[in-house]
């Protein structure tokens, strides 16, 4: 008896077998792409940080320096303000960004006013930009 009880027995189907690697192939898959999109959300998390963080350092720069007519504008790095050629660069650490600083009057307003326009460019796409206003 023991003997015709395996006869019967035929172990695992091709069918089964397919639809076992079909199941640890979509779940292989799925945590794959979850991988993915988790390091590249980091990714574009950092880049935003980091172009908050110089926008942020340009315009507390723009605000410290003494009042100047407008227009006037400069990048960083490689076009320094005209005012003060030893702001050329950005700090450490930076590499691939740019930040443009331009400084505007206000048509219909008096002089007093600027609208001061920061943007920070990463390898060459625009990350990241802010309008902001003096006074004298």
């Amino acid at each position: 008896m023991i003997g015709c009880r395996f006869a019967r027995e035929q172990g695992i189907t091709l069918m089964e077998t397919l639809v076992a690697i079909f199941i640890l192939a979509t779940v292989g898959m799925t945590i794959t792409a979850s991988m993915y999109t988790i390091v590249k959300n980091d990714e574009v998390a950092r880049i935003h940080i980091s172009a908050e963080s110089l926008v942020r350092n340009e315009l507390e720069y723009v605000k410290a320096i003494d009042y100047l007519k407008a227009p006037w504008e400069y990048q960083l790095p490689g076009n320094p303000p005209s005012f003060d050629l030893n702001h050329n660069s950005l700090p450490d650490g930076y590499d691939g960004y740019a930040v443009s600083v331009v400084a505007e009057a206000i048509p219909g307003c008096d002089d007093d006013i600027q609208k001061i326009t920061a943007s920070v460019t990463y390898h060459g796409q625009q990350v990241l930009r802010i309008e902001t206003y003096r006074n004298k």
